[in-house]
This record gives C-alpha cells, structure tokens and sequence, in this order.
C-alpha cells in the first residue's frame, strides 16, 4: 500500500483532498528503523508526531526504579507523539520502538496550526487530539483497578467492545501484556487459567473468547 493510501486512513488527513500537496506545505519527513531500533527516546525534543506508514511501534514508559511499562502498541495508519507535542511539553516522557521494520512519517504539530489556510487540518488535528485522551482515558481505567484479574477483564472488555465482538485478537504476547497491565507475569498467567477453567474466557496466544 502506498504512502498516501495508509495516510488518507488515518484521521488527520479526513477530507484533505490532495495530501501530497499538504505534507509538503507542513515539512513533513519520512524515516526508516528496523526492528528494535528505537524512534523516540525518553528526554527527546517533543517538538513533533509520528503517523505509522507500515510496521508496529511500541510506547514505553520506565520509571527511575527500572520497572518498564507499555503505554500501548500500535500500526498504521495510527499516530503517537501528538499529545505532547501540542501541548508544548518540552521533552517526550515516554520511549517508542519498532516492534518490526517501520516506515514513520513526522510531522511538526505548529506547522499545522501555522497553516492558517487549511482549516480542515486543524480541525482534524483537535479531534484527534480529544480521541487520544480518551484512549488515555481508558488505560487510566485499567490502571486504576486493583487486582490483576480485574484489570485483566476490564483491559479485555474494552477491546470486545472496540471489535464490538466476543472475540477478537490483541497485539500483545503474555509479557507485553503483563508489562501493558502493570502486573507480574507469572501473576497474570495464573489468573488466566483460572478464568479459562472457570469458563469465563477462553484464549490461544493472542486469540481471546469472553463467555
């Protein structure tokens, strides 16, 4: 898929009639990692916003005891970055790594809101903005319940209900989905199989059934 196939996916570009034409008028760039490199280190310039061309990425939180936590994981034609970025946020308080090869396209949020001509831009740009806070929103919920079973069944609630299916797959393999959650792995696994025999779920890999 083309550049701007994946580009007129992702929201920023809803109802941009000639996409090429808008990426060169806000100095957008693209650039290449390959699998483990990382995109956006802790501390870096929050100065700009990444749109997934091809690839998965995955957003990294470690706090100053070295526990690491993933944020989220995400593909195209998915952003990340903007946040911070809007908000004049100085540095980047998260990491960001290429899952597999990834294709990223940047783009400087103020070149935007500098392009006075193109309201549609912007607009698209505040939604967007009010869409990732309720994303955040979400992973606050998870976070905030106490026990790993019910941050388990609240995280795999909400993916039933973004799929609007009892089933669905996520992108996350047992420790990333330990890491995701916050909790120990052995902890989440135990707390798995408990589900399953009590016929409450039923899972393969990254496959899940709520019952």
């Amino acid at each position: 898929m083309s550049d701007v196939a994946v580009l007129k996916q992702c929201y920023i570009f809803h109802d941009i009639a000639n996409i090429e034409k808008t990426l060169h008028e806000v100095h957008a760039f693209k650039k290449h990692y390959e699998k483990g490199e990382t995109i956006v280190m802790e501390g870096d310039d929050a100065n700009k916003m990444g749109i997934i061309l091809q690839g998965r990425v995955r957003i990294i939180r470690n706090d100053i005891y070295g526990n690491r936590t993933i944020v989220d994981q995400m593909g195209p034609p998915q952003m990340f970055g903007e946040t911070f970025a809007c908000a004049n946020i100085r540095a980047y308080p998260v990491s960001v790594e290429a899952v597999s090869e990834v294709d990223i396209m940047f783009i400087q949020p103020k070149e935007i809101l500098a392009n006075q001509t193109d309201t549609q831009l912007i607009s698209n740009l505040l939604n967007s903005l009010a869409s990732k806070n309720l994303v955040l929103n979400n992973k606050l919920t998870i976070m905030s319940k106490r026990s790993t079973k019910e941050k388990l069944m609240t995280y795999l609630h909400s993916r039933a209900n973004y799929h609007r299916s009892n089933q669905f797959d996520i992108p996350f393999n047992r420790q990333e989905l330990a890491d995701y959650l916050g909790v120990d792995r052995s902890a989440l696994s135990a707390e798995l199989s408990k589900l399953k025999k009590a016929n409450v779920l039923d899972y393969k890999k990254n496959h899940f059934v709520l019952k």
